[in-house]
């Protein structure tokens, strides 16, 4: 799912700023004219910054960015799955609670059948 506001602000930063983006998405803005100028790529950058956004004018820049989005996701995962982990650590199920005791009271009914069948050979010999 994709934050609906950052692409739509940074669209309408572009918009304002008299730019017609081909395209806009999630970290990707792809405008037609290549040759802004520096006072419009600054103007622009002091736009996005005021949203909170950065701009990223390099190719390096836009691979550091990618690790450190992959990063950040996978630190919240493994969060996620300690978390959950930790859950299943301090409370069993409920379907694990009664399991257990159905087998419990399988396990001491069925000792007490084969008990009682033990007995019964027992007697006809």
């Amino acid at each position: 799912m994709v934050c609906r506001h950052c692409v739509e602000a940074p669209k309408r930063t572009l918009l304002d700023q008299g730019l017609h983006p081909l395209s806009v998405e999630l970290g990707v803005a792809e405008i037609e004219d290549e040759n802004l100028g520096e006072a419009l790529l600054r103007c622009l950058d002091n736009a996005l910054e005021a949203q909170g956004f950065s701009g990223i004018k390099s190719h390096d820049e836009e691979i550091a960015e990618k690790k450190k989005r992959e990063e950040e996701r996978r630190r919240k995962e493994e969060e996620r799955r300690k978390r959950e982990e930790e859950k299943k650590k301090k409370k069993p199920s409920i379907f694990a609670k009664w399991t257990k005791t159905i087998e419990n009271k399988l396990g001491s009914t069925c000792d007490n059948i084969l008990n009682m069948m033990d007995d019964d050979e027992s007697n006809e010999q």
